[in-house]
């Protein structure tokens, strides 16, 4: 049936992963998938739940244990240097933000299983988070660029998912407006309307709130930004809708060009 015949970014979206993710899995021979007339991927549901219900059936791979060792020692030459080294390999740092986002993923899943202590979780988290900011801060900002206010959805913890988003934006001329973690939607409101803000920003990680409490908060965000005339992007691995009424739900960093200028913020 064709609702059993998932995109891309349906798959990413069930396996609570990056689109990149998915792409990686089926380009190594795990996860089969066939291609439509216009050459886009589809994947059997089926297939795909199966390989997430098989023990062992995702093995995590050596680059991302590799990262996340790394950021244990948190030695800062070391996770400046891996970070400048992943900008050099993968060509842009969207890339190499898509790329982080699968390790948060993993200790995420570390955490939830119990391989690993939250203070541990937290500690590693940290660690990246501060990588992110000092290399975010060497790079330009473009005073004359388009401005996107960055938010945490309500409830999270950690500004990590915006320190990622951050340096994906600004590479692409954007002026981040920091608003972070706790900002209550009134607060984002006023923001809104006293700033030229092009672009709203929310992120939320998997750890954060049922698919329902996220819709809710999705939904507040989406008439703000449709009032003010804002484009609204909702990142991070939290539960989001896959298809908002208004904005758009980015899965990947890579994508952003052709988010932001498509259709996806019309009504």
């Amino acid at each position: 049936m064709a609702h059993d015949r998932l995109t891309t970014a349906d798959a990413a979206k069930i396996a609570g992963v990056a689109t990149s993710t998915i792409k990686r899995w089926a380009d190594q021979g795990l996860l089969r998938f066939t291609r439509t007339a216009g050459g886009h991927r589809r994947y059997a549901r089926g297939v795909l739940e199966k390989m997430l219900s098989a023990e062992d059936s995702v093995v995590v791979a050596p680059w991302v244990s590799d990262w996340i060792e790394c950021l244990e020692q948190a030695q800062r030459y070391e996770i400046d240097g891996r970070l400048l080294g992943a900008r050099s390999r993968l060509g842009s740092w969207a890339s190499v933000v898509d790329e982080l986002t699968e390790v948060v993923g993993e200790l995420d899943h570390r955490w939830k299983s119990g391989e690993m202590t939250g203070l541990e979780q937290r500690s590693i988290r940290e660690s990246l988070k501060r990588g992110l900011n000092r290399v975010a801060d060497g790079l330009p900002v473009a005073l004359t660029g388009p401005r996107c206010l960055l938010a945490c959805a309500e409830g999270e913890e950690s500004d990590l998912g915006i320190s990622l988003a951050e340096l994906a934006l600004r590479e692409r001329g954007w002026q981040p407006v920091w608003l972070g973690c706790g900002a209550p939607l009134a607060e984002v409101i006023r923001v809104l309307r006293e700033s030229e803000i092009e672009m709203v920003c929310v992120t939320a990680s998997s750890m954060l709130g049922s698919p329902t409490e996220l819709r809710s908060f999705a939904e507040q965000f989406e008439q703000a930004c449709s009032d003010n005339g804002s484009k609204l992007i909702l990142t991070g691995l939290g539960s989001w809708p896959l298809k908002p009424d208004y904005g758009t739900r980015l899965t990947s960093w890579d994508a952003i060009e052709e988010k932001v200028t498509g259709q996806e913020f019309k009504r």
